[in-house]
């Protein structure tokens, strides 16, 4: 090679670089404008699922995922205990958490906002590619900003950094498929599915259709309908390839959903109208912070690609309007959002789907500024003209909804885009970059918008529970169950076995105990969010041994208190008679269908293990005594004269009480201290848990109150002797490791051993030299049926799907490695033919 050939290739290479720098840069300050600013503004990134289970998962993730010690496969330390592996499949697989393990000497709410900084830039840049790849490059910015608008990315994206790797590797899955369909490599394609699937497999699964309509849609606006079906079972044998490589996370997770006792199950309450396709439109201006179609698309994004695909010259374009209708058609039906949710309906999500609606508003509205600009199309400039008039109008008569100053904030930025696209149409690049800086604003107004009315946890809140749990370990050990009554979050902490462990969240795939949930009555009316809220029955069953409030209340019947922690706060520390492993009679067990009243069901639990049924109901009549008793509420001022565990009872009507404050002997109890509310559709009345009372105690409850609902409690001294009877097991010896438990009991009578276990058919259970199958009680606890006598019982986790799964990942990936290298096809057929 010439040098003057080398000297044009090393300034082509480092044209490149910088290119590369220059749009990484551009993407850096994107993810800065979109969310960084907000984190400065705040001080803060704590909200909702963060809080309460994400910063736990990440943490825990962070500081003890090990192979060592078989951390990586199972831990006590989640919830009830589970299957570490089955919650790094739901979100914890991304190629960006790798990152977390070089960070173990730091918290995470000090890496945060620059880990969540970093994948909102890796997200701006990948997408950048992507709509440079499908526009002219000076068009790239725009589509960027306008997929990043997305409702998801803002709502979700912002504060929950475990879901954006599903809106990070989406783009580049399109991309994979726009290279695809050039002949450009099909690579590309296979690791992007890949990447998508091992990040986040259920979402994945939600846009199966959506990425194949796509696929569809971009092959016939590129090359026409010649050769679709070749190209189409050219597509379907890469997306194998790619599955069959994400097996290593696809057979765990199909063989955990379906064999456990943890479920999936959905409730489809989507109340959806065909009002829904009018809000995409009506409600998509700056300030709507939750739009009813859980869309949100830029007032730049809707005037262009409206007008655009109406007035546009491009017939073709109007190819998008068969997946927009698909995506528009599914926001007021239910069957076929249903469809497209694969009958996952998530607490506080419907719509995910949604998120490649802004990849076709973003391609349409790149290409209606290339239009305008090198066409001069007269009849857009009017379009855009007449739609942005139209939506001003729409604007205007928002104004109770909105408020002036809202209405002014979009009025301002509709008039500025109208003003750009017509007075600057002539000049693409100054065009170009005062959209997009105008975009962007838009996009950051509206997250600054929505996280300025959102009640974000401040990050000291959290280093106060570090420093708590940091007392607790210090001066009680690690080894027990603590429940942490909060009182800023609807979610209660739990940290198994070990301090430093993962809350008791709700998540699809292995905490979600569905079945344990409705047995326990617990947040009934969120069938699919099981959070394991106290109650005194829950917290024996789970061997919780310590009870942590900001109040000096208790509300469990086996407790005292034992110490204060102060700090910001005073928080009073109670310690509960418990024991981890329970033991019930050989008649206990019963068979039925459980009645609707809370108080009833956990009048049967304190002495029996329910398998429930359907059909005949279990008579709470067979328990001996007047059990449940109630009491009117003709005072707020009450003197409990009967010891036991209270329940407040209030009519379904237009109060709907969902919490209460109330005081037991002077202390004062907020009713944010979130004590479990139970309501459903299936029950005749309200129930609010306030736990337990004893003779001598004055409860104040509000002065609203008086007359109104009543008491409902069950007698003290039955629950007093069900709860010794449940812990006089004598427990020798308990050994519990990851994925390993061994046990020598004790026991006086035929009956049965409870484990606070979610069923799982990898255990393997060994008890006295023999192999026995659990009897899943209680909605999916584990017994063992046992005689009298010293027993001694081992448990081992052991999981085939897992090994099954990893072991295809590798065979696939060990048979496209050497299908792509011919000497090492040549030395294994010349090896194969020696013999």
């Amino acid at each position: 090679m010439s040098s003057k050939v080398k000297g044009v290739a090393k300034v082509k290479g480092v044209a490149k670089v910088k290119g590369i720098a220059k749009d990484i840069t551009i993407s850096g300050i994107i993810a800065i404008s979109t969310f960084f600013i907000m984190f400065l503004f705040k001080k803060s990134v704590l909200i909702s699922d963060l809080y309460s289970q994400g910063l736990d998962f990440l943490e825990f993730y962070k500081n003890h995922l090990s192979f060592k010690d078989n951390s990586w496969l199972y831990s006590w330390n989640i919830a009830l205990g589970d299957s570490t592996y089955a919650q790094a499949l739901y979100y914890l697989l991304s190629p960006f958490n790798v990152i977390l393990l070089f960070f173990k000497k730091y918290s995470m709410l000090a890496i945060l906002p620059y880990f969540m900084t970093l994948k909102m830039t890796v997200l701006a840049y990948i997408t950048s590619l992507y709509f440079r790849e499908i526009s002219k490059n000076g068009y790239k910015w725009l589509g960027t900003i306008i997929y990043m608008s997305c409702y998801y990315i803002i709502i979700y994206g912002s504060y929950q950094v475990m879901w954006l790797d599903t809106f990070i590797f989406l783009p580049l899955v399109l991309l994979g498929i726009e290279r695809v369909i050039k002949d450009k490599g099909k690579k590309l394609f296979v690791i992007s599915v890949f990447l998508f699937i091992s990040s986040n497999y259920y979402m994945a699964i939600i846009m199966i259709p959506h990425i194949a309509l796509y696929g569809v849609i971009r092959y016939i606006y590129l090359k026409g309908k010649t050769g679709i079906f070749k190209y189409i079972l050219n597509m379907a044998l890469l997306a194998i390839i790619s599955i069959a490589l994400s097996s290593f996370v696809l057979i765990p997770a199909i063989d955990i959903m379906s064999s456990s006792a943890k479920s999936s199950n959905s409730v489809v309450t989507f109340l959806n109208s065909y009002k829904r396709v009018a809000y995409i439109f009506t409600q998509n201006f700056i300030g709507f912070t939750a739009s009813q179609s859980d869309t949100y698309i830029t007032i730049f994004g809707m005037i262009t690609s409206v007008a655009y695909l109406i007035f546009g010259n491009i017939k073709k374009s109007r190819l998008y309007l068969i997946p927009i209708g698909v995506i528009v058609f599914a926001i007021f039906n239910d069957k076929l959002n249903y469809i497209f949710n694969f009958a996952y309906s998530p607490a506080g999500g419907n719509y995910r789907y949604n998120v490649i609606l802004n990849i076709y508003i973003g391609i349409i509205a790149c290409m209606a500024i290339k239009e305008l600009v090198e066409e001069n199309n007269r009849k857009l400039k009017l379009g855009i003209i007449t739609v942005g008039c139209a939506n001003l109008i729409i604007l205007i008569l928002q104004l109770n909804n909105l408020g002036q100053n809202l209405i002014l904030i979009n009025i301002i930025c509709l008039v500025a885009y109208l003003a750009i696209l017509l007075l600057l149409n002539k000049n693409r690049k100054w065009l170009v970059v005062l959209l997009s800086i105008l975009v962007l604003a838009e996009l950051t107004g509206q997250i600054f918008i929505t996280y300025t009315k959102k009640n974000m946890i401040p990050n000291e809140t959290r280093y106060e529970y570090t420093r708590l749990l940091n007392y607790m370990k210090d001066n009680y050990g690690d080894q027990n169950r603590i429940e942490i009554r909060d009182t800023v979050s609807e979610a209660n902490i739990y940290l198994a076995h070990n301090i430093e462990g993962v809350s008791g969240y709700s998540s699809l795939i292995n905490t979600m105990y569905s079945g344990i949930g409705k047995v326990l009555g617990n947040t009934s009316e969120y069938l699919v969010r099981q959070e394991f809220k106290g109650r005194n029955i829950i917290a024996n069953l789970v061997d919780t041994e310590y009870y942590i409030s900001k109040f000096n209340y208790s509300p469990y019947t086996n407790s005292k208190l034992i110490d204060t922690f102060v700090d910001n706060n005073t928080y009073y520390i109670f310690q509960i008679e418990n024991s981890y492993i329970k033991y019930f009679d050989k008649e206990s067990l019963i068979e039925g269908g459980l009645d609707k009243h809370v108080t009833q069901r956990d009048a049967l639990l304190y002495s029996n293990l329910i398998i429930p049924t359907e059909g005949e109901k279990v008579d709470i009549e067979k328990l001996e005594g007047d059990i449940i008793k109630s009491i009117p509420i003709e005072s707020n001022i009450i003197s409990i004269t009967q010891s036991g565990e209270y329940y407040l009872i209030t009519p379904k009507d237009d109060k709907n009480i969902q919490s209460v404050d109330f005081s037991i002997n002077g202390n004062y109890v907020e009713k944010n201290l979130q004590l479990p509310y139970l309501q459903a559709d299936y029950m005749e009345k309200n129930e609010i848990y306030l736990g337990n009372f004893s003779n001598g105690d004055i409860l104040e409850l509000p002065e609203s109150l008086k007359n109104y609902g009543e008491l409902e409690y069950i007698d003290g001294e039955y629950i007093e002797g069900s709860i010794k009877e449940m812990n006089r097991i004598e427990t020798n010896s308990l050994i519990r490791k990851n994925g390993w438990l061994k046990a020598e009991v004790e026991t006086s009578t035929e009956g049965y051993i409870f484990f606070p276990i979610a069923y799982d058919k990898n255990w393997n259970i060994i008890m006295d030299g023999k192999k026995v199958n659990p009897i899943i009680a209680n909605g999916g606890f584990m017994s063992l049926e046992a005689n009298s006598g010293n027993h001694v019982i081992e448990m081992t986790y052991k999981s085939k799907a897992i090994n099954l799964g990893i072991s295809v990942s590798l065979i696939t990936l060990v048979l496209i490695f050497v299908s792509k290298s011919k000497k090492i096809g040549y030395y294994i057929y010349n090896l194969l033919k020696r013999r």
